[in-house]
């Protein structure tokens, strides 16, 4: 689910997606500092997702 938020809000192809989640994230945690070429947009999209989801998140990690 984490990997398709980012490919959707991001624009980045799945090889590149995934990626950003090597080496501690720290691309990742960049972007999220940074903004994606200085726009935040997609991060504040990207956080709105996983609120909307966020039970079905937790929902996820108590069934395991």
């Amino acid at each position: 689910m984490f990997l398709l938020a980012i490919i959707k809000h991001f624009s980045l192809s799945p090889k590149e997606s995934l990626s950003l989640l090597s080496n501690d994230s720290k691309y990742l945690a960049h972007i999220l500092a940074k903004g994606l070429k200085n726009d935040f947009r997609p991060i504040d999209n990207l956080i709105l997702e996983f609120n909307k989801n966020l039970e079905k998140i937790i929902g996820f990690s108590k069934n395991k």
